[in-house]
């Protein structure tokens, strides 16, 4: 039966609008489109494990999480390579 991972809980709800809210107001669009990207997938798992607590004997949401898990993963590298495309340090100053 899959379980939440324990050693990664979701951060608390408060914690997650505040990471929203700030996303929208200082990400740029490219950021904002890729954290979306990335929430959708992991709201996508969310809905699975979600099943597979109701039932635990139906094969198909197991079957969606294990398709969306790499899925996840990919989403969150492209976040996290638009991140650092805008914000690693300038090596070259202007002038």
């Amino acid at each position: 039966m899959y379980r939440p991972n324990p050693d990664r809980p979701l951060p608390d709800l408060d914690k997650q609008a505040d990471v929203v809210a700030a996303v929208r107001a200082y990400g740029s669009d490219e950021v904002v489109q890729a954290f979306e990207a990335w929430q959708k997938v992991i709201a996508d798992m969310l809905a699975a494990a979600q099943l597979i607590a109701r039932e635990p004997d139906a094969a198909e949401p197991y079957e969606s999480l294990r398709d969306l898990q790499p899925r996840e993963v990919e989403k969150h590298k492209a976040l996290v390579r638009q991140i650092n495309k805008e914000f690693r340090p300038r090596t070259q100053v202007a002038g």
